[in-house]
């Protein structure tokens, strides 16, 4: 085994042997159009492409070393690895909503290998009106007050026994009470008597609680 390739990541192994006479190193494997085998230096190097969708794997250089009597060749192993997806957004609140106003959050996160990533609820509870996308938006309309902790899980396009979760909370506060009608100040009933054809004025007081 000589080593783990990340896709995307560029990689060298150079491969030697000892002799008392000079060797020729020669590549028996065919090589991937990614891949540039120099026999001066008995070295491969390239990167391995992306997306990389499949799970890790291994793969192997078969490597020829001759000298001036003998050639001989050895298998080399290397593995692939598809890693899991990355969390950008920190755990932590990730608002302060109050009953009935729209919320909404974009969660964010990449995958090394370019796969499209999937946001999946893992544990816990959201709000009451409020709901996960696959594709990380927190959002909707919060019915009930109070403190939610959840879980989210990143999936990328490999099935994996565990994968990379993170806890966030959402704090829901009560709805603020509406404002109540004007209360009169003027006294309800008759308001006088004036002859026809005489400007009057009345003035009507109320009290305003909203202001």
């Amino acid at each position: 085994f000589i080593g783990e390739i990340n896709p995307g990541v560029p990689f060298s192994f150079t491969f030697n042997a000892t002799s008392n006479s000079p060797i020729v190193y020669s590549m028996i494997s065919i090589l991937p159009s990614w891949c540039t085998w120099d026999a001066a230096t008995h070295t491969v190097t390239g990167t391995w492409p992306l997306p990389f969708v499949a799970p890790s794997q291994e793969a192997d250089f078969v490597v020829a070393a001759s000298n001036d009597y003998l050639t001989t060749s050895r298998q080399f192993i290397y593995r692939v690895v598809n890693r899991e997806a990355v969390w950008t957004t920190p755990s932590g609140t990730l608002g302060t909503p109050t009953v009935g106003q729209s919320f909404s959050y974009q969660l964010q996160a990449s995958d090394p290998e370019g796969s499209n990533v999937s946001y999946i609820v893992h544990s816990g509870s959201l709000p009451p009106g409020v709901s996960v996308s696959a594709s990380g938006l927190v959002s909707g309309t919060p019915t009930t007050a109070g403190s939610y902790t959840f879980e989210i899980r990143l999936e990328d396009n490999v099935p994996r026994t565990s994968a990379t979760a993170r806890q966030f909370n959402i704090v829901v506060g009560t709805a603020a009470a509406p404002d109540p009608a004007p209360e009169w100040i003027t006294p309800e009933g008759s308001i006088g008597t004036y002859p026809v054809n005489q400007a009057s004025s009345i003035q009507f007081n109320y009290i305003n609680y909203s202001s």
